[in-house]
């Protein structure tokens, strides 16, 4: 059906001045009686020249409409070209299918070319020039914990060194935590062992609970019983040229060299700059990560003023965090199930936190937040669609803190205190 001309409209004006019905109006004009009773509707009183006005403006919202906003290009601009963000990541956090971005690219649409997007060609995998000292005493990675390659237990670092291609002369030194893929990037004065050795222990006794550190074998981790005696923190070699050992720092430092290229000397590299770039490298949600950044994951585990210390057990699905202070020890923990080890087989694919407990001394400071939110990151870094959890149905102080975050009645249980049973309400969360 065709829209009303201006003609149209103009008959309908005078005829509602002369009094006419909408089916009097609908025969007069030869259309149903529907479409002048919608036409009517559009303006009142109703004035021709205003109802054309108006439907003329509606016409151009008709149809398919092109989604790259100017927003949205300097924002593509500024992301992939400036904070050298894939496009992928940034499909993402626009809510765009990533092939739109491409599209866009190809259509020469964006100030971008594909030549300007990171990481492109085959690496090549890098086999020895004879330039590069190799140092070969130390702990093997074959005597590293085979629990480090799960990236289930925070405080497992891989560090680097980087240097602007054959030139001697200032580093960079690369820190990687392999849970949270945290990079810290630190410049030292050469790459020896007298410079790079005090710039690592002073960031990781800033870590109260690192766990392990793994290097390759160049020469400037030659005092690694240094590190290890001062921090007490195991130090493992990886093998001559085997980058993959220490693949999520070798990854990230193709990600700093986005922002420093190799033929770009490190002596020009401000402290500014490089506080820039520690901030942009740990910003960027990460899809490794179910889109959280490194930085939010990591505070998680580093929390200032407090630590956090994972538990090994036995059971692979359980998972216990103490948050300690410096003064008084351990002033609480947070308890985790899932699979089998949950309680209840209600929940599928969720996470089960059994118990969030502050001592009294401590609560009110926000510790169990900090732990909640633990909680939810675990979930999310397993994949888990939803957490759940029981409270004894008068402790509404608990109640009222879940109910805060998002949580809702699922159902309840009892439970056996000795010999008095109990009655848990059941809560869930949908992440």
């Amino acid at each position: 059906m065709t829209s009303l001309s201006s003609q149209e409209r103009t008959v309908i004006q005078t005829l509602l001045e002369l009094n006419y019905s909408v089916r009097a109006i609908a025969r007069f004009i030869k259309r149903s009686p529907s479409t002048v009773s919608i036409e009517i509707h559009q303006v009142t009183p109703y004035k021709a020249e205003i109802a054309h006005a108006l439907a003329l403006k509606k016409r151009h919202l008709r149809g398919r409409h092109d989604t790259l906003t100017p927003a949205i290009a300097v924002f593509l601009n500024h992301h992939i070209g400036i904070l050298k963000w894939s496009p992928e990541t940034a499909a993402h956090v626009l809510g765009l299918p990533f092939k739109t971005i491409y599209n866009w690219l190809n259509a020469g649409r964006l100030k971008l070319s594909l030549a300007d997007l990171p990481d492109k060609g085959i690496r090549q995998k890098r086999q020895s020039d004879g330039r590069r000292q190799v140092f070969v005493h130390g702990r093997s990675i074959e005597t590293r914990p085979e629990s480090v390659k799960a990236r289930q237990t925070f405080g497992h670092f891989e560090v680097d060194t980087m240097q602007s291609g054959k030139r001697r002369g200032d580093v960079l030194v690369t820190i990687t935590e392999r849970l949270s893929r945290q990079h810290i990037v630190r410049q030292v004065t050469g790459r020896n062992s007298q410079a790079v050795t005090p710039v690592l222990i002073r960031f990781f006794q800033g870590i109260k609970n690192a766990k392990s550190i793994t290097v390759d074998c160049g020469r400037e981790f030659a005092k690694y019983n240094e590190i290890e005696q001062k921090l007490g923190i195991p130090v493992y070699f990886a093998y001559p040229y085997s980058p993959e050992e220490r693949g999520s720092n070798e990854i990230l430092n193709r990600y700093v060299r986005r922002f420093i290229p190799k033929e770009r000397k490190i002596e020009t590299v401000s402290a500014k700059e490089l506080d820039q770039i520690n901030h942009w490298l740990n910003a960027r949600p990460m899809k490794t990560l179910n889109w959280q950044s490194p930085r939010k994951v990591f505070q998680q585990f580093a929390v200032f003023g407090y630590f956090l210390q994972s538990a090994e057990l036995k059971n692979k699905n359980t998972y216990f965090y103490f948050i300690f202070d410096d003064d008084h020890g351990a002033v609480g923990y947070l308890k985790l199930n899932t699979a089998d080890a949950q309680s209840e087989n209600t929940f599928k694919d969720a996470l089960e936190i059994e118990r969030i407990y502050i001592r009294h001394a401590f609560q009110n400071q926000g510790l169990g937040e900090i732990l909640y939110n633990l909680a939810k990151t675990k979930a999310t870094l397993l994949g888990k669609k939803q957490v759940w959890l029981g409270v004894w149905e008068y402790n509404q102080t608990a109640i009222t803190f879940y109910q805060h975050y998002g949580f809702e009645f699922a159902g309840s249980r009892t439970v056996h205190l000795g010999d008095a049973p109990q009655i848990d309400l059941l809560m869930v969360k949908h992440l």
